[in-house]
């Protein structure tokens, strides 16, 4: 059975998944694709194919979005072509998370409407995501991608995000920001200690845990609460020049959480 004909027997359906299309794999999109109503649809993700897009119905990202109306997430990967979207403006009052692998401009979403959006995800960096999302988002995530250590992406998005509570990235695969001036709505940030192969000697390892560690503070971020750790991080925990750090944010009010979520001892 196609599977377009199971959709259409998924009367409530709530996630739908469009996978990873790999180069080996023999796709043929010859024949027009049927639409389908996704109103019961709060979870989408969403490998594109532009290939696939142009016979449209469930192959076409623009016609799924439009069908689906109370998207809740969104994922969203690969390169898009505009005309793979159309032109038609795209509405999604409900959709609160956005995640993006995107090799592309955000341009392509300058018809979308996006009211309640209030978390971006970026797994790649994305040239215009806070100038278009910035002044609402309330929670950003970087992934872990050497492309955010080769600028600082870290900056334009504090800058851009006035209401910003909540930032997560990994350490190492980060550029530490340039600010030059102070943040008053960060309460929460979250490191993850993911090794990166590129950053091997001792010496330019706590340079850079160092330099993203001095940032952290009440000029900076007057209402920042807590530090939350993720993966792997006994040995920097352990080591000597990592006290004079935790004693710097603890002095100033700030709760440090370890990845199994006790509260580091002052």
């Amino acid at each position: 059975m196609p599977s377009v004909e199971i959709l259409k027997l998924c009367t409530r359906l709530e996630i739908l998944v469009r996978p990873r299309y790999l180069l080996g794999d023999d796709l043929r999109f010859e024949f027009e694709a049927d639409s389908l109503p996704l109103s019961s649809l709060e979870r989408l993700e969403w490998w594109h194919h532009n290939g696939a897009s142009r016979s449209g119905g469930i192959n076409s990202l623009g016609a799924v979005l439009r069908s689906a109306p109370n998207l809740r997430y969104l994922f969203v990967g690969g390169f898009i072509e505009l005309s793979s979207i159309g032109t038609e403006p795209i509405h999604l009052h409900a959709l609160q998370t956005l995640r993006l692998y995107l090799v592309t401009r955000l341009f392509i979403f300058s018809r979308w409407s996006l009211p309640a959006l209030t978390h971006v995800v970026l797994d790649l960096p994305v040239v215009g995501a806070w100038e278009m999302f910035g002044p609402q988002l309330q929670t950003v995530e970087f992934g872990r991608h050497l492309r955010f250590m080769i600028d600082d992406h870290l900056t334009p998005c504090i800058e851009k995000c006035p209401n910003l509570r909540n930032l997560n990235y990994y350490l190492f695969f980060t550029t530490p920001p340039h600010l030059s001036g102070s943040h008053p709505s960060l309460t929460c940030v979250g490191l993850h200690a993911s090794v990166n192969s590129f950053l091997v000697e001792d010496e330019s390892i706590w340079c850079h845990i160092e330099t993203h560690f001095v940032l952290f503070t009440k000029q900076t971020f007057p209402s920042l609460e807590r530090l939350r750790l993720y993966g792997e991080w006994r040995g920097i925990l352990s080591h000597p020049h990592f006290l004079p750090l935790q004693h710097a944010l603890q002095a100033q009010g700030c709760i440090i959480e370890l990845p199994d979520g006790r509260t580091l001892p002052p």
